[in-house]
């Protein structure tokens, strides 16, 4: 009885969700964002497929395409099932040009299975939406690269 009226009178910690946000840590693994220079206006992405050979669970899969003049390789679709997707940050990792990166994003409750399906022009616009946070993010992780 001594413990219950402890708590009765103290402050709850009760955080209001949607209107408070719990303060996670630096380095939260969120979801995935297909990183493009802004000065360029240009995919960083190198068609490299590491990301997509090193995902233990096959969630990231991309097609592309070759210019025959150039030789060079173009993303075509890029896909990202978030569903599938265990967070482990080895797809970031792998990434020579840090083209794809995991953002700040953690809230993942959606109505339907298809809404966890990313596509490249909706992991572009998760770019857009969180282009400061993940500038930030770069720069604090630099040291650990």
């Amino acid at each position: 009885m001594s413990i219950t009226l402890k708590y009765f009178f103290s402050k709850p910690v009760t955080l209001q969700y949607p209107h408070e946000m719990k303060n996670l840590p630096e380095r939260t693994r969120g979801t995935l964002i297909l990183y493009a220079d802004t000065e360029k206006m240009k995919i960083k992405c190198t068609v490299c497929l590491v990301c997509e050979v090193v995902c233990p669970n096959n969630s990231i899969h991309i097609d592309f395409v070759r210019d025959p003049e150039n030789k060079k390789k173009y993303i075509k679709k890029y896909y990202w099932d978030a569903d599938k997707c265990i967070y482990c940050g080895l797809c970031e990792e792998a990434c020579p040009v840090d083209a794809i990166v995991e953002g700040p994003n953690f809230e993942y409750a959606t109505e339907t299975r298809e809404e966890l399906l990313y596509d490249k022009e909706k992991l572009l616009a998760n770019g857009d939406r969180w282009e400061t946070e993940i500038a930030e993010r770069l720069r604090a992780n630099a040291a650990y690269r």
